[in-house]
């Protein structure tokens, strides 16, 4: 079968002919028909993933199959190679879940790696009270006024499944919440509409938008914020929204991009590999295993999937760009596109120079290829 791999020395990812992977007692082989791309995909080739040598951990990716959406787990190999089977993989069984049928093979391709770091921002680490998994309750919701959640990148593929889980608090959750985010005016309509459905927004080329959030908050500030983007100039507006008490959830490590050290409140950072239960080098950062991490991933796949068999659903995926071609136009063109906006520091500026409509810069939706 046909392999996507990564050989970290040479910081190159290419497609070869690997032997089709044999299921472990607790695995399940998948056959993958849809992927869909993260900007951390063209990352980590740039800037290789290590990591503990449990060899059951790599980056995660989407994929979906006929009645299944999951998380995906790369092998690294000897020679430091990630091979990435996307004609079929492995995967445990308690990293699964079912989707609607209703729903494309390519929107649920889109949904399991950033629709679960959304949860595990939202949910697991600000502690904003959900739908599935026991939270304690936060001590805002004592101050007889609404929670205000601010999203910064609302438009972004993180951002777009956090508007959509904080609806599903409002739904389930006694304590109001007024959800809020940053996001380009042109992206305002869609955001204000089913599913995301925004109480306000803000347009973040706008200097002074922290100040125009905090006004709308009536001066009392915001109690949680998810930073989608985590940058240097992003981490710190997005805290200056805080009120005293508010805690921000931030998805990049500060090395490179934020000094932790110089901003008002403490930021809370973690990664997706959480959810596979086992410690992970993440470069210059280890994470060590979280407790309750795996149980809460569990707990949103299940949610999903119970949903699912019951006709609903709770999750939409993100817009799809269909690319075309397959396993083969996976590094040459959609990594291209992603790369070009996370390593412009990297590339120095440079853009990938293509002028097809479907090398467009990605805004408010996701590359996805057909591998079938």
């Amino acid at each position: 079968m046909k392999a996507l791999i990564l050989t970290t020395a040479e910081h190159t990812a290419r497609v070869e002919e690997v032997p089709k992977p044999v299921p472990g007692s607790s695995e399940l082989l998948i056959k993958v028909h849809a992927v869909a791309l993260n900007p951390v995909d063209a990352l980590y080739v740039a800037c290789p993933l290590a990591a503990q040598p449990n060899g059951s951990l790599g980056w995660i990716l989407q994929i979906s199959s006929w009645a299944s959406v999951m998380t995906f787990r790369p092998r690294l190999t000897r020679g430091r190679r990630w091979e990435l089977e996307w004609q079929a993989s492995c995967n445990e069984v308690r990293s699964q879940s079912t989707s609607p049928r209703s729903m494309s093979l390519e929107e649920a391709s889109t949904i399991p790696t950033c629709g679960m770091t959304a949860a595990q921002g939202l949910f697991f680490r600000l502690g904003v009270p959900c739908p599935f998994w026991p939270t304690p309750e936060a001590p805002q919701s004592k101050l007889g006024r609404p929670l205000n959640v601010f999203v910064y990148g609302a438009s972004s593929s993180l951002g777009l499944f956090a508007g959509q889980l904080a609806n599903l608090v409002k739904q389930h959750s006694q304590v109001p919440i007024r959800l809020l985010g940053a996001a380009r005016d042109s992206h305002h309509q869609m955001l204000k509409e089913h599913p995301y459905s925004f109480d306000a927004l803000f347009d973040y080329r706008q200097d002074d938008w922290p100040e125009q959030v905090t006004k709308f908050t009536d001066g009392t500030g915001v109690d949680f914020v998810m930073d989608c983007i985590s940058e240097e100039s992003t981490v710190e507006m997005s805290s200056r929204t805080l009120n005293p008490t508010g805690k921000c959830a931030v998805f990049r490590p500060p090395k490179n991009n934020y000094d932790p050290d110089k901003l008002p409140t403490r930021l809370i950072y973690g990664a997706a590999y959480e959810a596979f239960g086992v410690a992970t080098d993440y470069g210059a950062f280890t994470f060590p295993v979280v407790p309750d991490a795996r149980e809460f991933a569990a707990a949103f796949y299940q949610y999903l999937t119970d949903s699912g068999r019951a006709g609903q659903i709770k999750l939409r995926g993100n817009p799809v760009r269909l690319m075309p071609g397959g396993l083969d136009h996976i590094a040459p063109d959609g990594l291209s596109i992603l790369g070009a906006g996370v390593l412009g520091h990297l590339m120095n500026g440079k853009q990938h120079g293509r002028t097809e409509t479907y090398m467009r810069p990605i805004s408010a939706e996701k590359p996805v290829y057909n591998i079938s």
